[in-house]
């Protein structure tokens, strides 16, 4: 075990950007660009490069209620109407699939979008035109992960079930041990399926062609999808952030943490970002070896979100006043 202060060093901000809402969800980057979503219903696109903002599109009609994902021509963001395609030049709503409140989603896979209704289905949706191509049975409850042919999600009660990604036929359907009630988004990295249970907070790894366990940590490492990235598999758990070997389930590293982190977690030119409250901390994705902090201005509400993408590190921040969301961009360092 090792432990990490909370604050050391500090690096220059290269321009940060202020938004008008607060982030309802993780925001994504793709081709240079930054979308925000904000709980003001709207969703931004501000250039990754300057920190402008290319526009804003407000879907007050139709509420913000989880994830965006980015292919090809679109934005695709889940509402609590269904499935709104956004132009990802002008922000414009291009298509809408109206499902009713969706649960999850959405993942993005060739030229399909799968999203989890409330309805207790799991829809394949096609991302250019919006047509429904097919229907699944069960009751998932968590982002899709898409590998191999397969769609992947857990059900309530807990289930790990895998769809045929062209037709939506069950493929496989297994139970964990000792399970709990639900699971976290499954992530597949490594030729394996991860997913961890509310039960005990360990991990399970499992076969995506057959379902079956390829590996237990019945050690609690937290409730969150991990982190994959070399081979580990990042989980923060309160204030304990922890490295697992993705082939055996064995723990590398632990960080012990004097200032619990945001959840989010990134990974990039062999460092680990974590957010916390009024920062972003930076360890050796290796060894576990605390390395420095970013500090941000402002007064801040939640923990930062970290973004690595384009040789940047971005830090999404939530703040007590207006502007309520905070974007800064630092120049990625180099490897330890």
């Amino acid at each position: 075990m090792c432990s990490a202060p909370p604050t050391q060093g500090r690096s220059s901000n290269s321009g940060p950007s202020a938004t008008s809402g607060s982030p309802a969800s993780i925001p994504i980057e793709s081709g240079g660009t930054l979308y925000l979503p904000g709980i003001d219903d709207t969703v931004e696109a501000i250039a990754a490069s300057t920190g402008s903002i290319s526009w804003t599109s407000s879907l007050a009609d139709r509420p913000l209620i989880g994830s965006l994902a980015v292919a090809g021509s679109f934005v695709y963001v889940e509402t609590n109407a269904g499935l709104t395609a956004l132009d990802r030049g002008t922000g414009a709503v291009a298509w809408e699939v109206d499902e009713g409140e969706l649960f999850a989603g959405p993942a993005v896979a060739g030229g399909d979008v799968y999203v989890t209704g409330n309805a207790g289905h799991l829809l394949d949706v096609d991302r250019r035109s919006g047509s429904v191509i097919w229907t699944g049975p069960l009751m998932p409850n968590s982002v899709p992960a898409v590998a191999d042919g397969r769609v992947f999600s857990t059900t309530v009660p807990l289930h790990l079930v895998a769809f045929d990604a062209g037709t939506g036929a069950l493929d496989w359907d297994v139970r964990p041990k000792n399970p709990g009630i639900q699971a976290t988004d499954p992530v597949v990295a490594d030729g394996l399926l991860f997913v961890t249970a509310d039960a005990d907070g360990g991990m399970y790894a499992f076969k995506p062609a057959s379902g079956a366990v390829a590996w237990r940590l019945e050690q609690p490492v937290g409730f969150g999808s991990p982190v994959a990235a070399n081979g580990l598999l990042y989980m923060v758990d309160g204030n304990s952030l922890s490295a697992i070997d993705d082939a055996t389930g064995t723990i590398a590293w632990q960080l012990t943490l004097m200032d619990a982190p945001a959840t989010r977690l990134a990974v990039a030119n062999g460092v680990l970002y974590y957010g916390f409250a009024g920062g972003i901390a930076l360890i050796d994705s290796t060894t576990g070896q605390f390395l420095r902090t970013i500090q941000l201005r402002g007064r801040w509400q939640s923990g930062s979100m970290p973004i690595v993408a384009d040789g940047m590190v971005f830090a999404i921040t939530q703040l007590l006043r207006p502007p309520r969301t905070l974007v800064s961009a630092f120049g990625l360092p180099s490897a330890p």
